[in-house]
């Protein structure tokens, strides 16, 4: 027997946030986008050991999750 899965509907109603706040979640993906390039750069010269498993093209989900977390 299949198990049929169905996503919630999303919210109604104006986004909560603003266009300070969603420039503020873009400067957030861009520096973690910098620091991995960063991490590549000094893996590819031998300064960082062992295995290196990059985030690149996966900023979005660390920045909206923490968008999405409240104080309670």
């Amino acid at each position: 027997m299949a198990i049929e899965h169905r996503p919630p509907p999303p919210p109604s109603g104006p986004v909560p946030w603003d266009k300070d706040f969603a420039l503020k979640m873009l400067a957030d993906m861009l520096r973690i986008r910098r620091m991995e390039e960063k991490c590549a750069e000094a893996y590819g010269e031998g300064k960082i050991r062992g295995f290196l498993h990059l985030y690149i093209g996966e900023e979005a989900v660390a920045v909206g999750a923490l968008a999405a977390l409240r104080p309670e």
